[in-house]
């Protein structure tokens, strides 16, 4: 979240987010909270040494709701504040990460991730699903299976199913035996897998138009931001930002030369997945209809017409005339 102060709005109204969507609420379920709070105190950042009134009564609701700061101050001290700016006097610590108790999670390892060119620090932390746990093992293995090689696969796998038809057919057949079967069949198809198919390697970069150039002007523009944290000078800031536009211009480039490529190869279904990144997500609204204007005037237009009332039949049977009339 952004703790934005309302503009263009009378006094009483220029309160900020916090007080306005969060404060208000009492936390009762286990909550992740991430952004730029524009808050200053002393309980994330020490040397705040005058807590602002807004930032004393956040703590307070803080406290009362049995929420922890995640931050590490041993990072905040080691490669600086959270917000960096050439007119700062002191560390800047904005951007924080709160959670409230989890059951089955456990956050850790907050830190600075690396640096994308904005004047925030990126922010980034591990949740592990149990204890002892690490994040690869809660997720399980994740396969590459655009580079498989299936007919490995398939070879490795048919070498081993006789093995698994003996134990099969010498089980007692058996609830827990057939479940000690199941399991030997999963960890010969995980066997076989990580034989033939590559793991994939999860990272912010796995994108299709990545590339090496982009990898070195990243590094480039990582280390000239360091050197203009430790040493903010006029010189040191301009060859941050010349390092962060030849960035950001290239990966531009790159993004567009993969498109306009995967567009003159696109053939069969890649047709249609280039029409669907295409297209607008777009509502209509349903035209005037016969002069019903709002919705609540087009549903009865729609039920008079689609089931008009029938006039209803004289039930008394004296009245109707007769057919064959004496004469």
């Amino acid at each position: 979240m952004y703790n934005e102060r309302r503009r263009n709005t009378t006094e009483d109204q220029r309160i900020r987010t916090v007080e306005r969507l969060l404060q208000p609420y009492r936390i009762q379920q286990p909550t992740l909270v991430v952004g730029d709070f524009n808050l200053h105190h002393n309980l994330w950042n020490g040397v705040i040494s005058n807590p602002t009134a807004e930032a004393t009564a956040f703590v307070e609701w803080l406290r009362q709701n049995k929420i922890t700061l995640l931050n590490d101050p041993e990072i905040i001290n080691e490669f600086g504040g959270t917000f960096h700016r050439g007119n700062l006097q002191n560390t800047s610590v904005i951007d924080l990460t709160l959670i409230s108790p989890f059951r089955t999670i456990r956050w850790e390892d907050w830190g600075y991730g690396e640096h994308s060119g904005s004047d925030h620090e990126v922010i980034r932390f591990i949740a592990l699903l149990q204890r002892n746990q690490s994040p690869q093992t809660a997720l399980g293995t994740l396969y590459n299976y655009k580079k498989a090689d299936w007919e490995a696969f398939s070879k490795d796998f048919q070498e081993q199913v006789p093995e698994l038809l003996q134990q099969l057919y010498e089980s007692d057949k058996t609830p827990k035996a057939l479940e000690w079967v199941v399991q030997q069949v999963t960890e010969t198809i995980t066997t076989s897998a990580d034989r033939t198919i590559p793991k994939l390697r999860l990272s912010e970069r796995s994108k299709p138009w990545w590339t090496p150039k982009l990898k070195a002007l990243r590094q480039d523009q990582s280390r000239a931001f360091q050197v203009y944290k430790k040493q903010n000078t006029v010189e040191n800031k301009e060859a941050w930002k010349q390092a962060r536009n030849k960035y950001f211009h290239e990966i531009r480039k790159t993004k567009t030369e993969c498109w306009l490529k995967f567009l003159s190869e696109a053939e069969g279904k890649n047709i249609f997945r280039a029409r669907n990144y295409t297209k607008g997500f777009n509502i209509g609204k349903i035209p005037i209809i016969q002069g019903a204007q709002t919705f609540e005037e087009k549903c009865n237009k729609f039920l008079t017409t689609l089931f008009p009332i029938q006039s209803p039949s004289n039930p008394n049977p004296e009245s109707q005339p007769n057919p064959n009339p004496e004469p």
